[in-house]
């Protein structure tokens, strides 16, 4: 089995760069996605540099910060400030309103600052590896947004695309999971899983990849460690052994200090004191030892084959 501890936001600021590292260093997180036009993209670039054994992903990013590429050149993505402001719902919401000049002109502007993100990371440290994408709010999903990652990974040497299909497990926690619950997570959810079914579908065609299985959404913001605990019981037994899991978790806070409200659209999340808890997780004894436990009888079962 392969199995994906995966921190999203490494770039964002630095403290949550170093929390995902002492995740890493640590614990049991062994792949994280850089944000491009990160606050602290420089930063992170510098301490990944001094890492092993974190595989690292582009965290692509339409929904706040500045955007890579200069303002004229995507003012459909950008406010008066030029700061990128869009949810995944006004990019779809828009894109679905417009008529076919100003979609073919949205199109055009997304897919052009996403490859200006990827260059980026690529001149700044992985020009000659291979690629794995994923996004910011999983704006990746929205149709027309999907359209241009296949395209860019028909362009650039892509080996992996997140589709968050995830299983409903929550039942698996029972009254436990109470706490940790929020309806907006459950919507985004059943969004994500209808979406992931037809895009599953186009990436067969492609040579990239995405993870069998994805753990996640239901808990975004609250993956502390008896949700990630329920997690990988649910692995050890659904869960083929030569199948592959990405556990998606956000570790690590942003500082009172690092708050920039110009340019930072989900502060709220980012101060969120469930974020410590989900760095406690991957911290977390316990769950070493489990996933511990999964890599050693999948490696094991390698072995006998």
């Amino acid at each position: 089995m392969k199995l994906q501890l995966h921190a999203d936001d490494f770039g964002i600021s630095e403290n949550i760069t170093d929390a995902i590292l002492e995740c890493a260093n640590g614990g049991c997180l062994n792949s994280t996605s850089i944000v491009a036009n990160g606050a602290a993209f420089e930063y992170a670039v510098a301490r990944y540099r001094q890492t092993k054994g974190v595989s690292l992903a582009i965290h692509l990013n339409l929904v706040e910060g500045v955007p890579v590429l200069p303002r004229d050149r995507v003012p459909m993505l950008v406010d008066s400030a030029g700061i990128l402001r869009n949810t995944f719902g006004s990019l779809w919401r828009r894109y679905v309103l417009s008529t076919a000049d100003a979609r073919s002109r949205l199109k055009d502007q997304v897919k052009d600052e996403l490859v200006a993100q990827i260059e980026r990371v690529r001149r700044t440290l992985t020009s000659d590896t291979p690629l794995r994408l994923d996004s910011h709010m999983h704006t990746h999903m929205v149709p027309f947004v999907f359209d241009c990652v296949l395209e860019i990974a028909s362009e650039y040497p892509v080996t992996y695309i997140r589709i968050p299909r995830e299983p409903f497990f929550m039942y698996r926690l029972g009254l436990s999971s109470l706490p940790y619950v929020r309806p907006i997570n459950v919507v985004k959810h059943l969004l994500l899983r209808f979406l992931s079914r037809s895009a599953a579908k186009r990436l067969n065609s492609h040579p990239a990849e995405s993870a069998d299985h994805f753990l996640g959404v239901l808990f975004t913001g609250r993956m502390v460690t008896p949700v990630v605990t329920s997690a990988l019981k649910m692995v050890g037994c659904r869960v083929p052994k030569n199948g592959s899991v990405e556990i998606l978790l956000h570790p690590g806070g942003m500082r009172e200090c690092e708050r920039d409200a110009e340019r930072i659209q989900y502060e709220e999340s980012y101060l969120s004191p469930y974020r410590r808890r989900e760095q406690q997780a991957m911290q977390d004894e316990v769950i070493n030892a489990m996933v511990r436990d999964l890599q050693d009888l999948s490696n094991a079962d390698r072995v006998r084959s």
